[in-house]
């Protein structure tokens, strides 16, 4: 056997042993994180199953939505139709997604890097903790980026018509996954205009703008929210320079520990590492500049860019928000730091993928009661509440996909227990759920003549309580 073929051969088994490692943690991961648990996870399934109605708005009698995006549920509105109520099913179509984004971020890496580097860089991302804690989640998040990684691989500066409009497509989906793609619409709008095509600039902008741009007419025209724009603007709470200076420095944390696996390290290093990997990036994306087409490596740099700085803006800090922005981050990092040595880059790919694997086995959650959250609470209000019952709650979204009954949410205001109970009833509110979490430091759920526990389950660590009605709320 040859060397050549040797390495071949090495190299074939390293990555089949990766894979089959990735893989088996994906599907733990996933089984240990039930349905609910992240919310908004429930809240696209029950949106999947009321897209299939007709409608975009829950069953509690709220006006029509406008956020989350619809393209998601869309997506998920024929495997949910066909695993319902197994909901805990859709975790394995996640799974495979995960295992999708990261082929697609292969893919990419193989227009950047030599096969071996591109397998080393695919396996970065498999093994990335954010990943993993995320694979098996119903949200948009992974999909969205396995979307914009084959859209980023499969670009060219002077595509054919039929090209272009598959690319231009695939972006206007992605924008109706998550507000992130309005940047990647624009992102790839501008690398082909940097290739002096301005018409088909022009042109592919228009078309992937066209659903995006439908969206937010119908959101115009029923008077709703303008969606995530609203919502970004609203949690806007940067009232000194020291805040969002400190938000800039926990994103940096995030960063650093994220893609090397330094979760418990000390603040300074995590931000040292968030410095580094910006860096190396950057240095990545020149070097990119000068070995491949520009047109890939400015769409790639200017959206890495807009997400930035749109998470700098945006007061949320979370490893999720990295999901979109890893395999971007590994590709660069490890074309930059190839061309400088190869030995440093091989042993930070190293060090990275078993400080990941040891987060990853470290922090795996134990395996729940159950598939869905709160079993025992929901089985509980199937059983003994009508079809008509109305619940405030926590949990409003969780009970209204798995028991069928309406619920709204707490007002996010604060209010005396008197007024809370009043408006409570004005809502037409039956039941209250709410976790022994909730309950602590808040005088709200005591009994009395308004109020009476029904239900206690330890278990689930929840409370149900009866509104009763025509009684005086006692202060």
């Amino acid at each position: 056997m040859t060397p050549t073929r040797l390495s071949r051969k090495v190299l074939a088994t390293t990555a089949a042993a990766l894979a089959l490692g990735a893989a088996v943690l994906h599907v733990l991961w996933a089984s240990r994180i039930p349905i609910g648990y992240h919310y908004d996870d429930a809240l696209h399934i029950l949106l999947s199953r009321r897209l299939l109605s007709g409608s975009y708005s829950l069953p509690n009698g709220s006006p029509p939505l406008s956020e989350p995006l619809p393209g998601f549920p869309l997506f998920l509105s024929i495997p949910a139709a066909l695993v319902a109520p197994h909901w805990e099913r859709l975790r394995w179509l996640c799974v495979l997604i995960s295992w999708g984004m990261v082929a697609a971020s292969w893919r990419l890496a193989r227009r950047f890097l030599p096969e071996g580097w591109a397998a080393a860089a695919a396996a970065l991302v498999a093994f990335n903790t954010g990943l993993m804690m995320w694979c098996g989640a119903v949200i948009p998040d992974v999909l969205y980026t396995a979307v914009s990684l084959a859209l980023f691989a499969g670009f060219e500066e002077k595509p054919s018509n039929r090209r272009l409009a598959g690319l231009a497509a695939g972006a206007g989906a992605a924008a109706l996954l998550r507000p992130h793609g309005a940047a990647l619409i624009l992102s790839l709008a501008a690398a082909l205009a940097a290739g002096r095509d301005r018409r088909r600039a022009a042109a592919f902008l228009l078309m992937a703008a066209a659903a995006p741009a439908a969206w937010a007419l119908r959101s115009l025209l029923l008077r709703l929210s303008p969606g995530y724009l609203s919502r970004w603007t609203s949690i806007q709470s940067f009232a000194e320079p020291g805040e969002r200076l400190a938000h800039a420095v926990g994103l940096l944390q995030t960063a650093g520990g994220g893609l090397f696996g330094l979760a418990g390290a000390p603040g300074w290093l995590l931000a040292a590492a968030g410095v580094f990997a910006l860096a190396a990036a950057a240095y990545g994306a020149a070097r990119g500049f000068r070995q491949n087409d520009s047109g890939r490596v400015s769409a790639i740099s200017v959206y890495a860019v807009i997400l930035m700085l749109m998470h700098l803006s945006w007061v949320l800090e979370g490893i999720k928000y990295l999901i979109p922005l890893l395999p971007l981050f590994w590709i660069l990092i490890l074309t930059g730091l190839r061309s400088k040595s190869r030995a440093l880059a091989a042993g930070l790919a190293a060090a990275s993928l078993v400080l990941c694997l040891r987060q990853n086995i470290i922090l795996l959650p134990p395996a729940p009661a159950a598939a869905t959250i709160l079993p025992g609470t929901m089985d509980w209000i199937r059983r003994e509440t009508p079809a008509e019952a109305r619940f405030q709650s926590v949990y409003d979204v969780p009970v209204m996909l798995f028991t069928g009954r309406p619920a709204i949410p707490f007002a996010p205001e604060p209010m005396a227990r008197a007024q809370w109970l009043d408006r409570a009833r004005a809502d037409g509110v039956d039941y209250v759920l709410v976790n022994t979490e909730v309950i602590r430091g808040t005088d709200w759920f005591r009994t009395g003549p308004e109020l009476s526990l029904v239900q206690h389950d330890p278990i689930d660590g929840s409370l149900v309580y009866r509104l009763e009605r025509g009684t005086r709320a006692s202060r």
